[in-house]
């Protein structure tokens, strides 16, 4: 799709999102599995976001860490758009894949399935949302997004978003650490 491969050993370069998202269109078409984005966290390190990705592991809280992510991920990526939003069920954490101008549907699912299994590093395996939505509609293996996020959820939604719970996003988490944050 036109990226260069030697990107890939060069740190802090960027590949343009057009060639980004062919990418995933291409995989899409070569990819015999509609549920192939839920396995992108599998091959995928927090030290790939370099010093962001320490900080949001040393973070006192899920919260600490979410809304520190999001302030500083245009240091990481330009084309990442993301908000949190708090109502009396919850917080959200939003993915606005649609200023992409793409919406692949394992592009979508890798995000969401990266962000729960950051959440995870810090909190630990037993983190379970209260909702997860998803705007693509149910695939044939739906089952492997319900095992993967532990939670209810519903497709063709109209938004993509990740729902905790007050007492999970706000409970101290072991390994914060304020100098490393700092």
């Amino acid at each position: 799709v036109g990226i260069d491969p030697d990107l890939l050993n060069k740190p802090g370069a960027r590949v343009p999102y057009t060639l980004v998202n062919r990418l995933w269109a291409k995989a899409t078409e070569i990819v015999d599995d509609p549920c192939f984005g839920l396995m992108g966290h599998k091959f995928w390190h927090p030290s790939y976001l370099h010093a962001l990705g320490y900080a949001w592991l040393a973070s006192h809280t899920l919260r600490d860490a979410l809304t520190r992510f999001i302030r500083y991920l245009r240091i990481v990526s330009e084309k990442i758009f993301l908000e949190l939003s708090e109502d009396s069920d919850g917080l959200s954490l939003i993915f606005t894949f649609e200023r992409l101008g793409m919406r692949v549907p394992a592009q979508i699912d890798m995000g969401m399935a990266m962000c729960i299994h950051l959440c995870r590093l810090n909190f630990g395996q037993d983190l379970r949302p209260v909702a997860v939505d998803i705007m693509h509609a149910a695939p044939s293996c739906a089952e492997e997004y319900f095992a993967l996020f532990k939670a209810p959820v519903q497709f063709s939604a109209d938004q993509d978003r990740i729902k905790f719970s007050f007492a999970d996003v706000d409970k101290y988490l072991i390994g914060a650490n304020p100098q490393l944050v700092r």
